[in-house]
């Protein structure tokens, strides 16, 4: 990630698929703003641990992503094109942070587990 970050301007354009723990978001016009903390992705492309971030990157996703969809601090795994460093400081990613434009992506929900209730006889 952090290779990805110093190489951003010569790799503009390149596919990628990230992931991490959103921190913020915020619909402008047609667009949602999305700040991710990022981590590694498992075989599944499930973000892991927090304690395993590298960075944070910025996601302009081509579409509303409804907050009431997803809580800050979920997981979230997104699939787009790099588009350079963001210019602008923003207050959940210091500079230099990645900007990835996208149209693809997944928030992975934690479910409790009950176990199946057994009956007696």
């Amino acid at each position: 990630f952090k290779t990805m970050i110093e190489e951003a301007d010569s790799r503009v354009g390149e596919s990628v698929t990230l992931g991490g723990y959103i921190l913020d978001s915020q619909i402008v016009g047609d667009k949602t703003d999305i700040t991710v903390m990022q981590t590694p992705l498992d075989f599944r492309g499930k973000p892991q641990t927090e304690d395993k971030s590298e960075g944070r990157f910025y996601v302009s996703y081509e579409g509303k992503f409804n907050p009431d969809d997803y809580s800050p601090r979920d997981r979230v795994t997104v699939t787009g094109k790099i588009a350079g460093i963001t210019k602008e400081k923003l207050e959940y990613c210091p500079s230099p942070c990645l900007k990835i434009e996208s149209s693809k992506l997944r928030v992975w929900r934690e479910y409790e587990y009950y176990p199946p209730m057994i009956r007696g006889p």
